[in-house]
């Protein structure tokens, strides 16, 4: 039992130390959300309220923030700035080594494969695309959420543990919105638990329909978050949707695969309640993905610990079935061979998730907003895509026609459409007239802006006497010098 424990501690040290280095060689964040995050926990330190104001310029509303995150990570932002923070958000989300290996315990009595589902989930793609070098909420949403999970369980067992399943289920509430995935998950469970009393059980030959039936409702998932995508906030938009092919990559094609069929092999008879807590899990995640309220990246990040956990089964299965082999050596060698094969096709997808996501931000967009923010110290306006729009915000100190906070509020769905406007525009007069009426001091033009809009170049700036090239590098920065004189 001591060396499993210290292989669990092994873990959770390389799960930390991977995390730190991605944080201590960049020394920005991975992602655009991590800034929309940062901005806000700022202004909740400047106000002392956790009613935020956006960024933007003349924002319709206020917006209420959960204050549980905010808490927790405004103290050490104070000490230490982005460092701590980094730090912080590393330690949190290597803790999940733990809580994996204790829900796994309740699954299985075979420590090797508690430690394979544990260093499945914390090294999953979907979860190192979450926590790594990133600020997010559900860095410390999904440990919450599993530790949740872990309560019920033992609560089942142990009534004495039910104080503190209230407690970490309302500080998980009070973390973020995405808490509504224990509700739906409890609803699917009970639901579950009432099919089970009337023997609704799966038989061997159900495998393909249920395998079938599973990743419909994953194509499903993630296709209605794309349209969604397209109808109400276009694709131009750049709202962060992921095509079935990423989802598979960031889930990784073994756990997915591992995990499928441990949900098949838990539920085809009698299946313990542990077991079909998990699989009520799953199908809470598909489903609040379908309607939008998950986030695809959020969204995976759970699958990816859920089947993790869930591999368990199909691992168990794995062994017993190379056990089989008359050979003793020959069995010992299948299992181990197959063991190594799965996870290094598991740490191949994830070293290619990092490489992918440390790649988000290139150096020369905050090269560029540093140096307008250091060099023209004017609270004016800047005209840059809506994603990039906390970026902006905290490093060139600029306000932005929209920001990704504010893309769910109809009353600024038209601000869309006049950024794409003034970006697509090829005639001066038309730029000027939405430049004017957000009062926009300076634009932000990119090889990536460039792709989002399908414009090479703003051929409108080539009027000097207007538009003046304040910063020519990989990025341009034009600064407006035109008011559009109404007719008389």
């Amino acid at each position: 039992m001591a060396h499993h424990r210290a292989l669990l501690w092994l873990i959770f040290i390389a799960a930390f130390s991977i995390r730190v280095y991605y944080s201590l060689t960049s020394p920005h964040f991975f992602d655009y959300e991590s800034y929309s995050v940062l901005n806000t926990l700022m202004q909740i330190e400047r106000t002392k309220s956790f009613v935020y104001q956006p960024g933007i310029i003349n924002p319709p509303s206020s917006v209420f923030v959960l204050p549980v995150f905010y808490l927790l990570f405004s103290g050490f932002h104070l000490a230490g700035e982005m460092l701590a923070v980094k730090l912080l958000t590393a330690l949190i989300s290597s803790c999940l080594a733990f809580v994996v290996y204790l829900i796994a315990n309740k699954l299985t009595k075979k420590n090797y494969i508690k430690l394979i589902a544990t260093g499945f989930a914390v090294f999953s793609p979907g979860f190192l695309a979450l926590t790594t070098n990133m600020l997010r909420i559900g860095n410390l949403t999904v440990p919450l959420f599993f530790l949740v999970i872990l309560l019920v369980i033992k609560v089942e067992k142990n009534k004495a543990n039910m104080p503190w399943l209230i407690l970490t289920s309302l500080l998980l509430v009070l973390t973020s919105k995405s808490s509504l995935l224990l509700l739906v998950t409890l609803a699917l469970y009970f639901l579950l638990l009432k099919l089970q009393s009337k023997q609704v059980l799966l038989r061997e030959s159900d495998f393909a329909l249920f395998l079938t039936f599973f990743i419909y409702l994953m194509i499903y998932a993630i296709s209605l978050t794309e349209l969604r995508g397209q109808l109400f906030f276009s694709e131009w938009a750049n709202r962060q949707t992921i095509s079935f092919a990423e989802t598979i990559s960031r889930v990784s094609v073994p756990i997915l695969l591992l995990g499928v069929y441990g949900h098949y092999v838990s539920q085809k008879s009698n299946p313990s309640r542990q077991q079909t807590l998990m699989f009520a899990i799953t199908l809470a995640i598909l489903l609040l993905l379908s309607f939008g309220i998950l986030d695809v990246v959020s969204a995976l990040a759970f699958l990816s610990v859920n089947m993790s956990i869930a591999s368990v089964n199909s691992l168990e299965a794995l062994v017993s079935y190379l056990k089989k082999f008359r050979l003793a050596s020959l069995s010992k060698l299948a299992i181990l061979s197959s063991l190594v094969l799965i996870c290094a096709i598991v740490a191949a997808t994830s070293a290619y998730q990092l490489k992918s996501i440390s790649k988000e931000i290139p150096n020369y967009q905050i090269q560029a907003l540093q140096w307008l923010g250091n060099n023209y110290k004017d609270n004016s306006t800047l005209l840059i895509p809506a994603n990039m729009g906390d970026l902006a915000e905290y490093y060139a100190k600029k306000r932005v026609v929209l920001d990704p906070r504010s893309l769910h509020n109809l009353i600024l769905a038209d601000r869309l459409q006049d950024i794409e406007k003034a970006y697509k525009s090829i005639y001066e007069t038309e730029a000027l007239e939405v430049l004017n009426k957000y009062n926009i001091s300076y634009i932000f033009f990119d090889p990536i802006v460039s792709k989002q809009t399908g414009v090479a170049k703003l051929r409108y700036t080539d009027d000097e006497k207007c538009f003046e090239l304040i910063y020519n590098q990989t990025a341009s920065i034009y600064r407006v010098k035109c008011v559009l004189k109404p007719l008389q």
